[in-house]
């Protein structure tokens, strides 16, 4: 006997105690059914199994003493047998649980396949909802933005369009600011034209003879309004244009008004104009004698023209600031400057002194 035998064997009594699962479950069966007995162990081999009675009802004489066995009726069985069948239907077992977890992972394999695709699916359907939905919301920001910018250019064109207008409104406003001073500058000077001129000639001495010549011929005091004198032009001569710039305003339109009493004197006097009202004055005058040659009535008064007794606005005809450019260009292209250039580069000829 092994010692594995040994260990694993249990004694008759205590294995007829132990609860019997094998065939409780298995229906009845008939009594001339004989099935074929399996021995798992050694002790099971032992067990004395009765012969089931013969089926007739007649007596079989022909059985002897001699045929039966002195132990009675114990059958021992070959474990060969047993042993191929054990072995049979472990092989038989384990196909059947391999082909079973084989079957089963094919299942769980299928499934998660299945739940995997599922689940993909599902993700890319909301992705591409999500992505319609952001590309919608794109398309609708960029509708707005195109409406903006479009109503941005609106705006910027109107601002344009009121920036140019403004920008001509100032021009405007600085040139007539610019007249207007210039004229409120100019309305205070006179020229004397014929006056002898000496050369480097004190300025009391020329205030002087200035001031007798005024006593003389216009029985006017010209003491305290003299302001600056200064001749126009290069020397050339000794009777260049002298411009005399007094206090009053009155007083130059008194003498103005009176300058018919320098008649046959070799003398006269006249308003001073700028550059830009010398250019007016004359195609002012350019247009009064083409209307007297037409036998109209043109006169000069007040620095207006007037043609059969209305005012005429020489800006309005085209060729006035054709010829305007014209005699600009002429004064351009001299050599020699004359004296509103040489102020307006900051070089003068007047001469600083105290005021009388």
């Amino acid at each position: 006997m092994t010692t594995e035998y040994r260990q694993k064997w249990k004694c008759q009594a205590c294995y007829c105690k132990m609860p019997k699962t094998g065939n409780m479950d298995t229906p009845a069966q008939a009594s001339d059914c004989i099935q074929p007995v399996q021995c798992n162990s050694p002790e099971i081999n032992n067990i004395t199994i009765r012969k089931t009675a013969p089926t007739s009802t007649y007596h079989n004489e022909s059985i002897n003493s001699d045929d039966m066995s002195l132990l009675g009726d114990t059958v021992y069985h070959d474990n060969t047998e047993t042993d191929s069948l054990t072995k049979l239907t472990l092989n038989n077992l384990s196909d059947i649980i391999r082909q079973s977890l084989q079957e089963n992972n094919e299942r769980i394999i299928s499934r998660l396949q299945s739940t995997i695709q599922k689940e993909i699916n599902n993700s890319m359907k909301l992705l591409r909802e999500e992505f319609s939905q952001v590309v919608k919301s794109l398309n609708d920001q960029n509708n707005e933005r195109k409406i903006e910018i479009e109503q941005l250019s609106l705006k910027i064109e109107q601002l344009t369009m009121e920036n140019e207008s403004m920008k001509k409104e100032i021009k405007e406003i600085a040139t007539m600011t610019q007249r207007n001073n210039s004229s409120e500058q100019n309305c205070k000077k006179i020229v004397i034209h014929g006056f002898a001129e000496y050369y480097r000639e004190p300025e009391i001495d020329l205030h002087n003879r200035i001031h007798g010549l005024f006593q003389e011929l216009l029985h006017v005091d010209l003491t305290g309004y003299i302001e600056d004198t200064y001749r126009i032009g290069h020397f050339r001569s000794g009777k260049r244009p002298l411009v005399i710039e007094l206090i009053s305003k009155r007083m130059t339109r008194h003498i103005l008004n009176h300058k018919d009493w320098l008649q046959n004197t070799g003398l006269s006097i006249s308003e001073y104009l700028d550059k830009t009202a010398r250019l007016k004055r004359k195609h002012m005058r350019d247009e009064m004698f083409s209307a007297r040659k037409n036998g109209l009535y043109a006169v000069i008064k007040n620095d207006q023209l007037y043609i059969e007794g209305k005012i005429v606005n020489l800006e309005d005809k085209p060729h006035a600031s054709s010829n305007s450019t014209d005699v600009t260009n002429e004064e351009k292209h001299r050599k020699k400057p004359d004296h509103d250039n040489f102020q307006e580069n900051g070089h003068t000829f007047r001469k600083f002194r105290t005021t009388l």
